[in-house]
């Protein structure tokens, strides 16, 4: 059950992290750190590595259920079902949702640390997350692209703009 809480916090917070950290910052590491590298290679696909945090974060939650299922069960407790509900779903929420992503957003650079768990587990879900993603793409599609594109490029130099002044200036350049 700790280890699936812990997986939860992982791809909650990564979650975070993704939305947070700066991508042409990343990018730029990447060219001297190799964990920026795994990291930026790990979100490349950005629907394709969602859907992995959002599989695995499923994934994990099940089987905290189930443990506390079967702990309750060789406990000896009737309504095991209701029991582990009742007892985790606060749990879950503290440890695998709400804390790790305060944690993440409050420096979302965190993502560094967990660049090689988070490329093994893109690897493993690989199967389930590539078609998902070209369905993705393909309904994307041809919907306001350059739009969408434009609107992203003006975002990121906004950004960029807040982050430490050498910065500002090579992204207004």
């Amino acid at each position: 059950m700790v280890i699936a809480l812990l997986a939860s916090s992982l791809f909650a917070g990564s979650e975070m992290g993704y939305y947070g950290i700066n991508a042409l910052r990343l990018k730029h590491e990447a060219l001297t750190s190799r964990n920026s590298a795994l990291l930026e290679k790990t979100i490349r696909q950005p629907s394709a590595f969602l859907a992995t945090l959002l599989i695995g974060n499923n994934i994990a939650n099940d089987l905290a259920v189930h443990a506390a299922v079967m702990l309750f069960a060789a406990s000896g407790f009737s309504n095991n079902e209701m029991l582990a509900t009742l007892a985790l779903t606060p749990v879950i929420f503290l440890v695998g949702e709400m804390w790790p992503k305060q944690f993440m957003l409050a420096n979302p650079n965190r993502l560094l640390w967990f660049s090689l768990p988070l490329a093994l587990c893109r690897l493993a879900f690989w199967p389930i997350t590539q078609p998902i993603a070209r369905l993705v793409s393909k309904l994307d599609a041809g919907i306001g692209d350059s739009i969408i594109l434009r609107n992203q490029f003006v975002s990121l130099l906004h950004n960029s703009q807040q982050q430490a002044s050498g910065e500002a200036q090579v992204m207004s350049a």
